[in-house]
């Protein structure tokens, strides 16, 4: 079953001053990915030309190295080598072993055209998808195919007891299961290719979908790909979704066409992208990145010429609108209620509690459009700093809650 749900897209702009990009590595690189989940305490960024790698300490010190071939994806393998698809089309395609003291480069798999390297923790297996299928491994070191899989496995993300893969042939499919890996579900894929697929923190899949011509469009489905919602059509590329720690959706374009480039927020309650290009130097934005192992709000952006984070996005749009906004008491001791007061003029949106990881713990919808006040019970939740965000579809703001 195919439900559509066309929206209305406005492109908001944001407060020129109210967010930073701040450079990551070197900005002369077109950026692939970056891998922070490394065992072995490094920061990757995977390029057109090679890799740079940062050891945690000393900060910054990147350090470069090339095989002479793209890298598009790296995840953590030991303490001392990292996992890495290359490739262009050539000979040399395939999943490596790139070692972090000798700085050797190791063939773990041949495979033409790698699209993706994943580690499952469903499984504990690792995945990569390339021309001919879907490839696992126990180990990273020793690879096999996957039976019953041969078209071009373009995407991949697990979430739960999930699993949720797609590829591209005759048909489109995308592939589901829930036992890690024993058995599939398949479902016939949206018309046009899927080129992204993530899964949100409430277990939302979102698919980017190239539906020819230059143009894309963002799905969502809350039943791993069996159906799904339209959320919005773009004129030009989409070539990711990302999320932030609270879930924010973000959206970046390696294309230009009707403004829609760089980065965008998505807010899907009001069908608005609100962009966030001021300030981030290249507006062809390969993939957005979220740093797992921080629990603060943050985005990296992978652009053509360098890698960019931002932290404090969430300070623009509308903030003077957000001074009629009242919460209170704070700090307050936990069992007792957290009060939120909004003004005549707020639209419908929602207001959400997070824990300091990014959990969400509580979540009131905001439907009235006269004042009001919103209750939030705290009860069940035990001492300790979290993340209020109050957001409609045309301005968001987060406050820092003590409970104690």
């Amino acid at each position: 079953m195919r439900n559509h749900a066309f929206v209305i897209l406005f492109l908001l702009s944001a407060n020129v001053s109210a967010y930073n990009w701040i450079p990551l590595g070197p900005d002369t690189a077109g950026v692939n990915n970056i891998c922070f989940e490394t065992s072995a305490d490094v920061r990757v960024i995977c390029t057109d030309e090679g890799i740079y790698i940062d050891d945690i300490i000393p900060y910054q010190e990147w350090s470069f190295y090339s095989y002479g071939l793209p890298v598009w994806d790296a995840e953590s393998h030991t303490d001392s080598t990292i996992l890495l698809i290359i490739g262009d089309g050539s000979w040399s395609d395939g999943i490596w072993i790139f070692n972090l003291n000798t700085h050797q480069w190791y063939v773990a798999e041949w495979a033409v055209f790698p699209n993706f390297l994943e580690y499952c923790e469903v499984n504990g297996k690792y995945y990569a998808g390339f021309e001919y299928g879907l490839l696992e491994s126990d180990d990273g070191t020793i690879w096999t195919q996957v039976a019953g899989f041969t078209n071009i496995a373009t995407a991949f993300d697990s979430w739960g007891d999930h699993i949720v893969f797609s590829d591209i042939g005759s048909e489109n499919h995308i592939y589901h299961s829930d036992d890690g890996g024993l058995t599939w579900d398949s479902y016939l894929g949206y018309p046009g290719f899927i080129t992204d697929l993530s899964i949100n923190n409430d277990g939302t899949t979102y698919f980017i979908v190239n539906t020819g011509k230059g143009s894309s469009s963002l799905l969502s489905s809350t039943d791993f790909g069996q159906n799904w919602n339209t959320e919005f059509e773009s004129g030009a590329l989409m070539s990711d979704v990302g999320f932030d720690a609270m879930g924010n959706i973000f959206i970046p374009w390696n294309s230009a066409r009707d403004q829609e480039e760089g980065v965008a927020w998505f807010d899907p309650m009001g069908g608005s992208l609100i962009s966030l290009n001021d300030g981030l130097p290249n507006l062809h934005v390969n993939r957005l990145v979220r740093n797992n192992w921080m629990s603060s709000i943050h985005i990296f952006a992978c652009t053509e010429s360098g890698a960019y984070h931002c932290y404090d996005y969430l300070t623009f749009a509308g903030e003077n609108l957000w001074t009629e906004w009242k919460v209170y008491p704070n700090p307050l001791r936990t069992g007792n209620e957290l009060i939120i007061e909004f003004p005549l003029r707020t639209l419908p949106g929602k207001v959400c509690l997070f824990s300091f990881d990014g959990k969400l713990v509580l979540e009131e919808k905001v439907t009235s459009t006269v004042a009001g006040k919103i209750r939030l019970m705290t009860n069940l939740l035990p001492p300790g700093i979290y993340f209020l965000q109050m957001y409609t579809w045309q301005l968001n703001s987060t406050s820092k809650i003590i409970l104690y």
